[in-house]
């Protein structure tokens, strides 16, 4: 197949011999198209909860979510009762939006698509009310799926993470055991660690506080201390240009240190949203529009506006 701009405005495309004169859109009626998907829409507690190049956000209500996946125009869900957690996740042979809700008084794994899982099983009813919880926080939801007897999700819920679970033929809710929750490269797996005394990055990579100062190792990497100011809160690790380094936060500025220099990402004085495995943050510029930035320079990457 091949393109051509034609000088009447026209696009030329030839595919295998036969040509087609296209007409595209005007600028204002593709980018009202490309953004038509939840216009109107607040954005609201957006995350990043997988590895993949996705954001999830609440829309206005309790039971709405905003689903914006890299390249496509945002998509708004409804589903059948208030958020607590939410997950999207994509492979090659499928793609879900998964969900933590509540429904007639019980937590509930509620599926957008039609990807069979043994999540569908997991629901118990709950004392407290999810309803409540939208007000102030999305959580991500993360997946664990080891055999199809043991199999549940980890969420978070009044600053507390909690895993909802099957153990044989009983489904049970209980505080997680663990102290640190991020997603793994799979999608159907989570990186915990009990103490919460490391952080995960990217390629397996781990950081922590030893005698030396922060420190990263793992595989491929020589252990490598990157210098953190004192009074700087280290926000989580990340990559640029296939180093080790650190995101920060002192009062207003966030900054990406690496071995032997640092630099402003950016001037934010409420909280970013990082991703796990892509460096990147998000910014909430407005109740209407979240910018994506590449942490090695702060540029803008992505727009996420539903204005």
């Amino acid at each position: 197949m091949t393109l051509a701009e034609g000088g009447d405005g026209r696009v030329r495309v030839t595919v295998d011999g036969t040509l087609i004169h296209v007409e595209p859109p005007s600028e204002q009626e593709s980018r009202r198209l490309l953004e038509s998907g939840a216009r109107g829409t607040s954005l609201r507690f957006p995350i990043f909860p997988s590895a993949g190049p996705s954001l999830v956000a609440r829309g206005d209500g309790p039971d709405e979510l905003v689903l914006w996946r890299c390249g496509l125009p945002a998509a708004r869900f409804r589903l059948p009762g208030p958020v607590l957690a939410a997950i999207y996740v994509s492979e090659t042979s499928f793609e879900m939006l998964v969900a933590l809700i509540e429904v007639d008084g019980e937590l509930v794994v509620h599926i957008e698509g039609d990807q069979d899982t043994y999540l569908r099983k997991l629901r118990v009813p709950i004392d407290f009310s999810a309803r409540d919880e939208a007000a102030h926080d999305l959580s991500p939801l993360y997946l664990h799926m080891e055999e199809f007897w043991q199999f549940g999700v980890y969420f978070r819920r009044a600053g507390q993470w909690w895993t909802l679970r099957c153990a044989g033929v009983h489904i049970v809710l209980e505080p997680s055991n663990a102290a640190l929750h991020q997603p793994e490269s799979t999608p159907f797996q989570t990186r915990l660690d009990g103490a919460g005394q490391v952080l995960f990055g990217p390629g397996n990579w781990t950081a922590g506080l030893r005698a030396a100062g922060w420190t990263v190792w793992g595989p491929g990497l020589d252990d490598t201390v990157i210098p953190v100011p004192s009074g700087a809160y280290v926000l989580g690790l990340t990559k640029v240009a296939n180093r080790p380094a650190l995101l920060t936060r002192e009062g207003g500025t966030v900054r990406v240190r690496l071995e032997k220099e640092s630099r402003t990402v950016v001037e934010f004085a409420t909280p970013v949203v990082r991703h796990h495995h892509l460096p990147w943050i998000a910014v909430q510029r407005s109740a209407h529009l979240v910018e994506v930035l590449d942490v090695a320079t702060g540029a803008v990457l992505h727009r996420l506006g539903t204005a």
